[in-house]
């Protein structure tokens, strides 16, 4: 059994070959990774009912969601099926630490479209119809 001062040694996470995953721990893993397919599910299903009434830019970060949330379900399924079955390299723990932080740089940036881009396109896009309404356009002769 893995105690926390092991979590906390980096000779843990670093190991090539960490042995088998206890059924238990494969488990937990698989529900981890299921509860990121499923909450892709939930957005496309539910987006459908409501993504009509949302703008582009709200349509194009549940969109982001999406992809993050199928992608690392996925790739952690992948390596889910490498550590079961003891792959050299590829069943390594470290791979479960890239995923982790490929989740955290992917939600930062999501993060980061819908706080600071989302505002800063829709107040170009005001100027934009602020400004058209006095140029002249191609009317009916």
């Amino acid at each position: 059994m893995t105690g926390l001062s092991d979590l906390m040694n980096i000779r843990y996470w670093l190991t090539p070959n960490p042995g088998q995953l206890s059924d238990q721990t494969a488990l937990l893993f698989a529900v981890i990774f299921g509860l990121f397919i499923v909450f892709k599910i939930l957005l496309r299903s539910m987006g459908r009912q409501y993504i009509v009434s949302l703008s582009r830019y709200h349509k194009e970060f549940v969109y982001r969601l999406e992809r993050m949330s199928l992608t690392m379900g996925v790739l952690g399924f992948v390596w889910l099926f490498f550590a079961y079955e003891i792959i050299p390299f590829f069943s390594g723990r470290y791979w479960f630490v890239v995923w982790v932080l490929g989740v955290i740089v992917w939600a930062y940036y999501i993060f980061y479209y819908i706080r600071f881009e989302v505002p800063q396109r829709v107040g170009r896009d005001r100027e934009r119809e602020y400004a058209r309404k006095y140029l002249p356009r191609k009317g009916k002769r």
